[in-house]
């Protein structure tokens, strides 16, 4: 018997040696195919763009302050520049820039400013402007770059954002990654026609949404959720439901700031959940939880997210 289990107790010896070779040789096999060397690329390729294009910005800048102060003379291959408004929200503005050329390819870049300074330059005629203020009116106007390095200018023009920001409209739920804490194996959230569910199944059991990507809370005065609450066992049992922001998304109770409600409503309560973020700056995840309590077993309560809005 003491052979049989020294053998054994080798032949795990053994295996162990086995597997930590073929974890490094895999982590070599990575390495020199790329995959490690690969990711970091582009991480740097990410980074370099952004610089780019701050860079580029600050050029257009110096270059249409330099044409204006030395009266430079405007393009003669650009005949028109004109820009249509095609996309108004709260925070952001889309342009689409129209081009009247004497020659296909003339045109080499395109730029917007707002109050006499450059926002965005690309070298597509359709640009989107972010991060503005909610309810603003702002001046706008357009220009394009011509291949040899001149410019023309439109008009300019006004145009006011949206006194709100819709973020989830009752229909396009794929801004948000859902998650639940339960061991229940029913669904505890989905899509439905008009508004979005989450249900908490269980004792102690939690629900709910990030938002998938952060949103820029700097000009924004309020988080907005249209909800209705209810539980399906009694008025025994009271539910919570959490609107808060974060740092990072995850399944916990835990923001920067946040505000509750609870209920023990069985039939649909109405409730807007408004967090006032006036006071926020930065960029942040939007997480609503809804949690089951912990004085009943089974049953479930629920929320029926109808839009979230930014205000």
């Amino acid at each position: 018997m003491n052979n049989k289990r020294g053998i054994t107790l080798v032949a795990l010896v053994i295996t162990i040696v086995i597997l930590l070779i073929l974890a490094g040789i895999s982590i070599i096999g990575l390495t020199k195919a790329g995959v490690l060397k690969n990711a970091e690329l582009a991480k740097e390729e990410y980074q370099k763009s952004v610089k780019k294009e701050e860079n580029d910005l600050n050029k257009i800048n110096e270059y249409i302050k330099g044409n204006r102060e030395n009266n430079t003379k405007e393009s003669e291959l650009i005949q028109e520049v004109t820009f249509e408004v095609i996309e108004t929200k709260g925070t952001s503005i889309k342009v689409q820039i129209n081009v009247k050329e004497t020659n296909e390819n003339d045109a080499r870049g395109y730029f917007v400013y707002i109050n006499d300074e450059v926002v965005a330059v690309k070298d597509e005629n359709t640009i989107k402007i972010e991060k503005l203020n909610i309810a603003t009116e702002y001046k706008i106007k357009c220009g394009v770059i011509d291949k040899n390095g001149n410019i023309k200018e439109s008009s300019e023009n006004k145009v006011q954002t949206l006194e709100k920001e819709v973020l989830y409209d009752g229909v396009d739920s794929s801004i948000f990654e859902p998650f639940r804490v339960d061991s229940s194996s029913y669904s505890a959230y989905g899509q439905k026609n008009g508004y979005y569910i989450i249900n908490a199944l269980g004792q102690d059991a939690r629900a709910g949404i990030n938002v998938k990507d952060k949103v820029d809370l700097t000009n924004v005065k309020k988080v907005i959720v249209n909800t209705d609450l209810y539980n399906n066992y009694g008025s025994s049992f009271i539910g919570t439901i959490y609107l808060g922001i974060c740092n990072q998304k995850n399944n916990s109770i835990d923001f920067v700031k946040s505000i509750n409600y609870s209920t023990n409503a069985t039939k649909n309560e109405r409730k807007i959940l408004e967090l006032d973020v006036s006071d926020i700056e930065g960029e942040y995840y939007i997480k609503t939880i809804v949690v089951h309590p912990s004085n009943v077993t089974n049953y479930g309560f629920t929320s029926n997210i109808y839009s979230i809005e930014l205000n």
